[in-house]
């Protein structure tokens, strides 16, 4: 094959591609490199002296035009809208003015002047000639099928590359109607149960693929993941077999192909050009579902959490298509292929698939959970490297603008971020160390600042060795003053295990530090709309529980909604540090039940039980001074509550939980599993797992 085609063809956006945002070939542009490659490849009309090179010389030269007007002929009855693609063109690519009668004249004069060399023995194709040559119509029809399948994959790649896209338009905009439908209209969702809803519910949109979905599924200990739930994984597996069939769609050889020199580089190369166009296509919405404002979760009602889920699932994918682009480019610029790589743009799409694997690998939940904050900091340069690779890598081929976009995302979350951080302060909290578990953190809020019943904030500690991080934490408001939010943080590892080191040894273990705010997020789950409210906390998921138990209370004074507060806790050391907020309860509609899991049963009280021994007697100090909670020890049967409620409604009910994993997914398959043929029950989730 001719190599000056193989470079006109590796940069053909930058022959004669217009200066839109995104090139579409239309039928001029195939027409055009089918002929003047053809002719190029038969006879020489522009040598080294002519002004016009390659592509200029169809418009410069006219001997060149004028069988090139033939082949156009011979590949189009009707060529006057093509004449007039071929006017601007040469105008605009080369500033090479002609007019239309211009080119219909080159017809004329090609029937006047052409010569058949075609059995000429003496003619050397590669001398300048100064005449119109006889072109083979049947060749010129054989190199427009071989453009129309090649430059036709570029137009193809694009329209599906789009419907990738509205593949989460439309699956956002149904999450959007059915939520915001059950939002605005709650008595309508009351009505959706019946046989058909309730298996529905049961085996596809509430329960985990297994059991577990807030729980780690165990996978040979590196590969250990989170798994979404049943009605996440029809999402996902939809999106995966429509990316499938469209990476597929219409790629085909061409027999007698006159750009590709064999079958495997042809398929290859539309494979390349498939994969790469997809990828980039739908990665602004890769970006945009990893932001914490993105715009989204208002629309569907998502949480953050979900959209993270998402978030890796189609970046996996992503890097597969980004993978199979490399190969396939690799295959078919195997002869060459030490002079491509040489090739700035090519150099940079090697970064960013390098850059792509390692996100990947990086991102596994065993390095992401246990080195959090290393993973965030590498994530993030890998992720700049990728975009910037990638960008870099398709600048001049017309394809930019989807990075663009990818950029523009990322930096409005920055800036609303740093924006809700300044907006808030950064005022000196008060922090408390309680019983070597927990962190007590009471912060003074802007009276603009809304609490969020169920809401979480990210928190910065501004100290030399942290500063620079932030992690989400559930709030409530404080117990004792209006201005205030109060956030408890379990001591696990990291920064926490840093603040716990830095307080151990302070007196009192208690001080002020200065921190910064940034949210809030979520939303509160809507149990507003239900008769029975039944809220479960397990351990420190209890700020954004109480919240919304709270908030509910504080709004349904005047019905007979039922509210249930359930915590359970492993041991008394929790009530220490939520005793203010559990005394607010009292006269409140709120039933209340504490269960402790595993007390030390050697103190008898008054009823003859055994009660919780821990500094004396500070379990029957806490049911004196929390008379209106109930106290049940031992581990409680998640199934027998979730049935009790269930049947003792008097209508609908709502499950809302936060908690440890297990708890979690144990109670999200109890409510699937005890689904009313009459009455609606729901399930919310507001653990927030995203790491």
């Amino acid at each position: 094959m001719n190599f000056k085609l193989w470079i006109v063809l590796a940069f053909i956006n930058l022959a004669f591609a217009k200066t839109e945002m995104f090139d579409l070939y239309s039928s001029g542009y195939q027409s055009f490199y089918a002929c003047s490659g053809y002719l190029e490849g038969i006879a020489t009309f522009c040598g080294p002296d002519s002004p016009y090179q390659y592509e200029a010389c169809t418009c410069g030269n006219k001997n060149m035009r004028a069988s090139f007007m033939a082949c156009v002929k011979a590949m189009y009855a009707d060529d006057s809208s093509l004449v007039d693609f071929f006017v601007n063109g040469c105008s605009e690519n080369f500033a090479i003015e002609l007019t239309k009668k211009d080119f219909e004249d080159s017809y004329d004069y090609y029937l006047e002047h052409a010569v058949d060399v075609s059995n000429d023995a003496d003619f050397n194709m590669t001398e300048v000639i100064d005449y119109p040559v006889v072109i083979d119509p049947d060749t010129c029809k054989v190199w427009l099928a071989s453009y129309k399948q090649f430059l036709g994959n570029y137009n193809n790649s694009y329209w599906l590359g789009i419907g990738l896209t509205s593949f989460w338009a439309a699956v956002l905009l149904m999450a959007t109607v059915y939520n915001w439908t059950i939002y605005l209209f709650p008595s309508l969702n009351k009505k959706l149960v019946g046989p058909i809803t309730n298996k529905i519910r049961k085996y596809i949109t509430i329960p985990a693929i297994g059991r577990r979905r807030a729980e780690v599924k165990p996978m040979y200990g590196i590969f250990d993941a989170l798994l979404p739930t049943r009605g996440e994984s029809v999402i996902i597996g939809s999106f995966t077999i429509v990316c499938t069939v469209f990476c597929a769609w219409n790629i085909k050889p061409v027999e007698g192909d006159t750009i590709f020199g064999s079958v495997q580089e042809s398929i290859s190369r539309q494979i390349a050009v498939r994969t790469g166009i997809l990828a980039s296509a739908y990665m602004p919405l890769l970006i945009l579902f990893a932001g914490r404002n993105n715009f989204l979760q208002w629309l569907t009602r998502w949480k953050f959490s979900t959209f993270i889920m998402f978030h890796r699932w189609i970046g996996r994918i992503a890097f597969i298509l980004v993978t199979i682009h490399s190969i396939g480019y690799s295959i078919t610029f195997t002869a060459n292929y030490k002079l491509y790589m040489k090739d700035t743009y090519v150099i940079w799409g090697f970064i960013a698939t390098i850059s792509a694997g390692f996100i990947v690998l990086q991102g596994l939940l065993q390095l992401r959970r246990n080195w959090y904050e290393i993973f965030l900091i590498i994530h993030i340069i890998l992720a700049a490297l990728f975009i910037g690779g990638a960008w870099l890598h398709v600048v001049d081929l017309g394809y930019v603008a989807f990075y663009y976009a990818c950029v523009g995302v990322w930096v409005l979350d920055r800036v609303i971020r740093f924006g809700r951080l300044f907006a808030f302060g950064f005022p000196m909290a008060d922090v408390e160390l309680f019983s070597d578990e927990t962190f007590k953190v009471t912060v003074p809020k802007p009276s603009y600042w809304k609490s969020i019943p169920g809401g979480h904030a990210f928190v910065h500690f501004l100290r030399p060795s942290c500063f620079w991080q932030s992690h989400p934490f559930t709030f409530t408001n404080s117990a004792e003053t209006e201005n205030e939010i109060v956030l408890y943080i379990k001591i696990k590892g990291g920064l926490s295990h840093g603040l716990y080191q830095h307080l151990a040894g302070l007196p009192g273990r208690t001080t002020k530090m200065r921190v910064g705010i940034e949210g809030p997020y979520g939303e509160s789950a809507p149990a507003k709309h239900y008769d029975n409210a039944v809220f479960i906390a397990g351990g420190n998921g209890i700020p954004g529980i109480y919240s919304e138990a709270w908030s509910l209370a504080q709004k349904s004074k005047n019905n007979d909604k039922i509210i249930n507060l359930i915590w359970i806790i492993r041991d008394s050391k929790s009530l220490e540090w939520f005793s203010n907020e559990l005394r607010l309860l009292k006269d409140t509609r709120i039933n209340t039940t504490v269960y402790i899991t595993k007390p030390n049963l050697d103190i008898e009280s008054s009823d003859g039980e055994k009660k919780e021994k821990e500094d004396g007697n500070s379990v029957l100090s806490y049911e004196s001074k929390l008379s209106h909670i109930i106290f049940k020890y031992g581990r409680p049967s998640l199934e027998d509550i979730v049935k009790e409620q269930v049947e003792e409604s008097r209508g609908s009910t709502a499950f809302v939980t936060c908690g440890n994993p297990i708890m979690v997914d144990d109670l999200r398959y109890f409510v699937s599993q005890n689904l009313h043929p009459e009455k609606r029950v729901d399930f919310f989730e507001q653990l927030q797992v995203w790491a």
